[in-house]
């Protein structure tokens, strides 16, 4: 654009000082003539290039963001196909078992890890899912917390930790009320199981957990730390009431 101006200026200086001359005034006229013909003719075809880039670009932009929707909707599309196989892992554990309750996971028929209908006997109690794992220390562990992926908000308020929240197939946590009632219907030992990136496992065994009722806050009793890679890091909880 500088080059631009200066030969408008060289050629505007000439024309000028060549009107001054006499008797060539005609001569230099229809050269001024030519030459900003050619002036338009340049202006014109940069304006057709510049014109030309920007469509382009403009395409260039709407192809990346018609790519950015596919992918978009294709991972819209796998979460919704991975909720509807949970849903159906769901409903299978129901029909498998429908009309069966069991009161821990030690009476599941399955050695393998799954969804199953739990009913503590404890009065008024009503059967609910829960997952049983059956990969640690023999396995018939309830699982009352999991988390893995970070996909589940754990920032919960009073009522929704009571009650429970999540998925017993994925991340959850099964809910203070139901935690009181199996460890109510008896003695029951507690194993915390840490897992790193590099799947290398961790566990730590206690040989006694209790949560208390809802008039007394939940309050949490620990035995003893029995042993465990991972470290005693709830002892010093016990005795703590949940807050929220």
């Amino acid at each position: 654009m500088e080059s631009f101006k200066v030969f408008r200026y060289v050629l505007l200086g000439c024309v000028l000082h060549c009107l001054l001359m006499p008797g060539n005034a005609n001569v230099y006229y229809s050269q001024d003539r030519i030459l900003s013909s050619k002036l338009d003719q340049l202006q014109d075809k940069i304006m057709e290039q510049i014109e030309a880039r920007l469509i382009a670009m403009q395409e260039r932009m709407e192809r990346k963001f018609g790519q950015h929707m596919v992918a978009l909707q294709r991972s819209e599309n796998a979460k919704w196909l991975d909720l509807d196989d949970k849903i159906l892992v769901l409903k299978e554990a129901i029909n498998q078992n429908s009309g069966a309750y069991f009161e821990s996971c030690r009476g599941v028929p399955s050695e393998f890890s799954n969804v199953f209908m739990i009913r503590p006997p404890v009065a008024n109690t009503l059967p609910f899912l829960a997952y049983c794992e059956q990969n640690f220390l023999g396995g018939s562990w309830i699982v009352i917390q999991r988390r893995y992926d970070g996909l589940l908000d754990f920032n919960r308020n009073w009522l929704e930790y009571k009650e429970g929240f999540g998925d017993p197939e994925g991340e959850h946590w099964m809910g203070l009320d139901k935690i009181h009632k199996i460890t109510r219907s008896g003695d029951h030992e507690l194993l915390i199981v840490l897992k790193d990136f590099d799947g290398m496992v961790k566990m730590a065994l206690y040989d006694r957990f209790d949560v208390d009722n809802e008039g007394a806050k939940y309050k949490l009793s620990i035995g003893k730390f029995v042993h465990g890679d991972a470290g005693d890091s709830l002892s010093m909880t016990s005795g703590v009431r949940f807050s929220r």
